[in-house]
């Protein structure tokens, strides 16, 4: 199960992810976003990972397309989800669609 919300204040957006990160959710959060990106050009981007537990290839491959478009800054804590935002911003998208993220942490 994923948890998304959206904190906006005049110069930034959050979108805090929590819980599994899936294909059953990717659309979720790809919908949210094209809706919503247009409105939001002109802000700072941030993707808080603090709370995820599980990322499939297709959600690490919808962050890292969120990424690549705005160069967004990963919030993170653990070293699960520090690594998560390292591959994702260093790592080629045909790579990402190849591995599967997740951690036993609850």
């Amino acid at each position: 199960m994923l948890r998304m919300s959206l904190q906006e204040n005049a110069d930034a957006t959050v979108i805090k992810l929590e819980g599994r990160f899936a294909l059953p959710y990717v659309s979720e959060l790809s919908s949210a976003w094209l809706e919503n990106a247009p409105l939001r050009a002109s802000k700072k981007l941030s993707l808080d990972l603090t709370n995820l537990t599980y990322v499939d290839a297709v959600g690490s491959q919808a962050l890292r397309g969120i990424y690549s478009q705005t160069h967004a800054e990963f919030l993170t804590e653990s070293a699960w989800s520090q690594s998560l935002a390292q591959r994702i911003t260093h790592t080629g998208p045909s790579q990402i669609e190849q591995e599967l993220w997740h951690t036993d942490n609850p």
